[in-house]
């Protein structure tokens, strides 16, 4: 697998946090979220899908694939919710250390890390 693939999801998807935020400030966004919350358009999720089966690493593939779907609905509803003027609910979803959205973001970045450490 390739780590820069990797490093460069992680990094990505770190912005979404900033981005979702700015959305939440402002009330606007040029994503429009029914296509951010889906997994298959992202830079990351384009190369995920594109691995061949017989490449995937079956101890990390389906779990990554999983919480890089759910990260990219909640990432999706929450921008739905600040562009509908909804900014208290979008604020508390993107801030919740317990909520979906933060707890699939931790998974997501660790599931990442430990892929990562056994491609070198």
């Amino acid at each position: 697998m390739d780590a820069r693939e990797i490093n460069k999801a992680m990094a990505a998807h770190g912005v979404w946090k900033v981005r979702l935020r700015e959305a939440i400030e402002s009330g606007h966004s040029e994503y429009q979220p029914q296509t951010v919350a889906r997994d298959r358009e992202c830079e990351f999720g384009k190369w995920l899908h594109s691995i061949p089966v017989t490449e995937r690493p079956a101890e990390f593939w389906d779990r990554i694939r999983e919480l890089h779907t759910i990260f990219h609905q909640e990432a999706g509803k929450i921008l739905a919710l600040a562009l509908d003027g909804e900014q208290e609910e979008a604020l508390t979803l993107v801030g919740d250390l317990r909520g979906r959205f933060v707890t699939t973001s931790i998974e997501l970045t660790n599931a990442l890390q430990a892929w990562k450490q056994v491609s070198h």
